[in-house]
């Protein structure tokens, strides 16, 4: 091997360096200007590691080529890190930048071009559907939030070496003695890279194979070959494996083709006829002017629509984010040059103090009384003698605010006074009596109006506003007015049901309502449980609250107890809550949850003939929801449950009125418990306000399990 003398490389250097610093005096100025405004004395951090000492300050560039401030011309191998790479300066794009700008820029409203546009990348591109960012690294952030929201998933997939923007998930490698460290040195961010990320080397299908299978990453985000480390070209039938995995796995597929758009007109993946689930896609496709597109496939763009449907924009209130142009901004806004700021800033029709936003005031408020409207708050001024009108100002402000201090006053009684025989808790709004004055004081008009149109929500403190749920058995009694009461409560609730065409009754019923409700069939199997936690995820994209209320048993006497029957029975009530956990844990520890069980009061509390295997079971759930409290309280997720006593149903041999009846004398509240007995006490433990009770149960029984004497279940049953 031939060595190389350390010296003789440190001293052809130092000439280099020299030489650099002799023919580019101007830009060595620029940077050094540029140290008393800039953190790193150029627009971009990145810019100081130029391998000169300091960046080159380019005066102009045109195709391949550019000229720096010094009237040097050099060969452009670099094309912008890509986002040039169809060339600098092109004619068209100037002509097409510069008459926008001339229409305006910022304007949060499509153009006439947009649809032609979106046409034109479907058709070169081959993805449906496509949307509009400010960068890659945006596109990228952008396909990972929807990617993680249709799976349910938090993990994000990528090769060993990759670089995809500042997209925080993607800043990881391969540690040299195993596992996973931040690329670079790059800081954390504080971003929990062990929980959201993972890498494997690039071209590796048996890697891949393990890090896809337990099913927990929501996209592998990837180069279709990569450019950060030198270019990596695929493996013979690596890119076939790679679609082939992450299809089994239920893993979304984005191919970034920021650096390799050049290919060919439709990207790498156009050219080699590749099938992602997103496409990406940066500057370089506007001819450097910063933006970012990413492409949907029509079957992802499916899912997201039943995550976040279409909707009518008078009927939903959406936010708004703007839109960011850099370059051709900082030119506009600069008014011509670098210097002056004060003097560019008039030039775009701006002032730099505060006079002319002063100036409307005075005319507006001739305005507005020209037209005998009155004035609202002053408009910024003291009030003068005619402007008073029947008292101060103050005054007024004090009687225009008292309806709204009743109508404060009557919700919170509405709300909070106890029931009586004369005065039944509403429990909707529009169920609030017009004659209501006597009682809580003058509601205006307003206020009435307000209650009334907002009848469909149900007036309870719990608020479960941006949740998804899941309930079992919800159906029909408990079961439905659990599901009920936590769609009035604001959640998405999926009815998860034994019987189908009862669930969707009562998902069509509350769609009537305005209400967020989906149904899906449900048996308890650990396939069926999964499918149903599957089922909730496809259609909110989330899934927060896990209500297990599906239950019941064959009545049988000990003797005869069949092995079929106390297997359905363990299945049915307690079985499935450890497959349902196990299945829903992944989405509910993204950001904590609610798991919520419907027990009862036989095992736990009291016992039943013919129902040994019942109540077995039934306490098992009371032992299983300790434990897995404990267990997941790490997570911030919770588990509760409620043991219902007798509840009155409209079938069944608890629904015949002599027996009824029989039981209800044993019952110290002297009547039987309705479905929302329960389904309240359900609300509450899935709210946010149970946030700190775990592993607890609570007897729902209107005080039948009281008493000492087991009379009640003995003249019950006896005769059944």
């Amino acid at each position: 091997m031939i060595g190389t003398d350390p010296r003789r490389t440190q001293a052809l250097l130092d000439h280099e360096l020299a030489a650099f610093a002799r023919l580019h005096p101007k830009s060595r100025a620029s940077f050094s200007q540029g140290q008393d405004h800039y953190l790193y004395g150029a627009p971009s951090h990145w810019m100081r590691r130029w391998a000169g000492g300091f960046p080159l300050s380019v005066q102009a560039a045109h195709g391949a080529r550019l000229t720096c401030v010094d009237g040097i011309d050099y060969v452009d191998f670099c094309l912008g890190d890509t986002g040039g790479m169809c060339g600098h300066g092109h004619p068209a794009i100037a002509r097409a930048v510069a008459e926008q700008l001339s229409r305006g820029a910022t304007l949060m409203l499509p153009t006439p071009d947009a649809a032609w546009v979106g046409e034109e990348l479907a058709g070169r591109f081959g993805l449906p559907y496509w949307g509009f960012t400010t960068s890659a690294s945006d596109a990228n952030r952008a396909v990972v939030r929807m990617a993680r929201m249709v799976t349910g998933r938090e993990k994000v997939l990528v090769f060993n070496g990759c670089y995809h923007g500042s997209v925080e998930e993607a800043h990881v490698a391969l540690a040299e003695g195993g596992g996973m460290e931040m690329r670079n040195g790059i800081h954390a961010n504080a971003v929990d890279h062990a929980r959201v990320s993972g890498v494997i080397e690039f071209n590796d299908v048996d890697a891949l194979e393990a890090a896809l299978a337990p099913g927990d990453v929501a996209c592998v985000l990837a180069e279709p070959f990569m450019t950060n480390y030198g270019m990596i070209t695929p493996a013979p039938g690596f890119l076939d494996a790679l679609r082939e995995i992450t299809r089994r796995t239920g893993t979304l597929l984005v191919l970034d083709e920021t650096h390799t758009f050049s290919s060919g007109p439709g990207g790498y993946t156009g050219r080699h006829g590749l099938q992602p689930d997103f496409f990406v896609v940066g500057k370089a496709v506007g001819g450097g002017v910063p933006v970012g597109l990413y492409g949907v496939s029509a079957e992802v763009a499916e899912r997201m629509w039943r995550v976040v449907p279409k909707v009518k924009p008078t009927e939903v209130r959406q936010s708004a984010h703007g839109f960011r142009r850099h370059a051709r901004r900082q030119r506009a806004a600069g008014g011509g040059g670098a210097r002056g700021a004060r003097r560019g800033a008039h030039r775009c029709g701006f002032r730099t103090d505060d006079r002319a936003g002063r100036r409307p005031a005075p005319r507006a408020r001739q305005v507005i009384a020209s037209h005998g409207l009155p004035r609202v708050r002053g408009a910024g001024r003291r009030p003068r003698r005619d402007d008073v009108r029947a008292g101060s100002t103050a005054q007024r402000r004090r009687r225009a605010a008292r309806p709204r201090r009743r109508a404060r006053v009557a919700a919170a009684r509405l709300l909070h006074e106890p029931r009586r025989a004369d005065h039944a808790l509403p429990q909707h709004a529009a169920d609030v009596p017009r004659d209501a004055a006597g009682r809580y004081g003058t509601l205006s008009g307003r206020a009435r109006s307000l209650l009334r149109r907002a009848g469909r929500v149900a007036m309870t403190p719990f608020r479960l506003d941006g949740k998804a749920a899941l309930v079992t058995g919800a159906g029909r009694g408990i079961g439905a007015a659990i599901a009920t009461r936590l769609a009035e409560a604001g959640a998405q609730v999926l009815l998860a049901n034994r019987s189908m065409g009862v669930a969707q009754e009562l998902a069509a019923s509350l769609a009537l309502r305005g209400l967020a409700a989906r149904a899906a069939p449900f048996d308890a199997t650990e396939d069926g449980c999964r499918a149903a936690v599957g089922a909730t995820l496809q259609a909110f994209g989330r899934l927060d609250i896990l209500v297990h209320n599906a239950g019941g048993c064959p009545w049988s006497p000990l003797e005869t107890l069949t092995g079929d029957v106390l297997e359905q029975t363990l299945a049915l009530n307690l079985k499935s809550c450890f497959w349902l956990t196990q299945a829903a844990l992944p989405a509910l520890r993204r950001d904590g949850g609610r798991i919520v069980i419907t027990s009862s009061v036989t095992g736990p509390r009291v016992a039943m003939r013919d129902a040994t295997h019942y109540a077995a079971a039934k306490a098992g759930v009371n032992g299983f929801i300790r434990s897995a409290a404990l267990e997941l309280a790490p997570h911030r997720i919770t588990v509760n449950g409620v043991e219902p006593g007798f509840v009155a149903k409209d079938r069944g041999r608890l629904s015949e009125p002599a027996r009824k009846e029989r039981l209800v004398r044993y019952i110290p509240l002297g009547t039987a418990g309705a479905p929302d007995d329960i389904a309240f006490a359900m609300l509450y433990f899935a709210s946010d306000q149970a946030r700190w009770v775990t592993g607890q149960t609570i007897v729902v029984d209107g005080g039948m399990t009281l008493p000492e004497s087991g009379r009640v279940m003995e003249e019950t049953w006896d005769d059944a």
